[in-house]
């Protein structure tokens, strides 16, 4: 239920070079379109809840439609993550994104459950989301074993925009259907390191020695939070207060 992943930006002068320890034989590469949900009153952002549907394809195969929302966690790199997959048939560009919509019924966690119920009815909760903006992301990932330590490095490659979903709006891949302008986008330029089991001192160590050798930046901002930023055309996100007693 807890994810523990530390992300950074990458620098123009160091892409090429971080590539080619990303882009190895055994590397897999996903295409990701993903499309995050809240109400007009932005109810979760506000509860500090992201909630997503996104289809997840690698190479040419048909791709999963994964329901996915993720609290406030502990700190910067642990967060609740809980994952369904939807009974979804076809591409972005095969169905109409309009009637796309996250199924609640679906999330079994009795605190996330409580979450929500604080904002009311959950079938009316339901009924009043709406997709806010989107990713196109290609990610390329591969896997570091060291002990009995598993991590994977997520390279991303891609953009977040917010837009008016009429009809069909493909991810950025697709070409096959008629593409929604956007208001507004950013471009997703990042790497993530996930560990999958194992120490977590690993993780911190191994990120460490990426940073040291492609000169990564911490990154503290998710990509629910950048499509927040576009929705409110800011470019940075509003500066937390300290409550320290001195």
């Amino acid at each position: 239920m807890h994810e523990l992943e530390l992300k950074f930006s990458v620098p123009d002068a160091t892409r090429t070079a971080l590539k080619t320890q990303i882009f190895i034989k055994d590397s897999q590469q996903q295409v990701l379109g993903a499309y995050y949900f809240d109400t007009a009153n932005n109810d979760l952002t506000k509860a500090g809840i992201a909630l997503r549907i996104r289809y997840e394809a690698s190479n040419e195969a048909r791709g999963d439609w994964v329901q996915t929302l993720k609290t406030r966690g502990d700190g910067v790199a642990k967060r609740v993550e809980l994952n369904v997959v939807l009974p979804l048939t076809g591409t972005p560009a095969d169905i109409d994104l309009t009637k796309l919509c996250p199924d609640l019924s679906k999330i079994a966690e009795p605190s996330v459950i409580k979450q929500l119920e604080m904002m009311g009815n959950l079938e009316d909760l339901q009924n009043n989301l709406k997709i806010q903006y989107y990713t196109d992301v290609k990610r390329q990932t591969r896997l570091i074993k060291k002990a009995d330590t598993q991590i994977e490095v997520a390279y991303d490659l891609g953009k977040v925009s917010n837009g008016n979903f009429q009809g069909k709006t493909p991810i950025e891949q697709s070409t096959s259907a008629k593409t929604c302008k956007p208001i507004n986008s950013t471009p997703i330029h990042e790497v993530e390191f996930e560990l999958l089991s194992g120490d977590p001192q690993i993780l911190i160590d191994t990120a460490k020695q990426w940073c040291k050798r492609h000169k990564l930046v911490l990154s503290t901002i998710t990509k629910a939070q950048r499509g927040n930023l576009l929705l409110t055309q800011q470019k940075f996100a509003n500066p937390t207060k300290s409550d320290l007693d001195f």
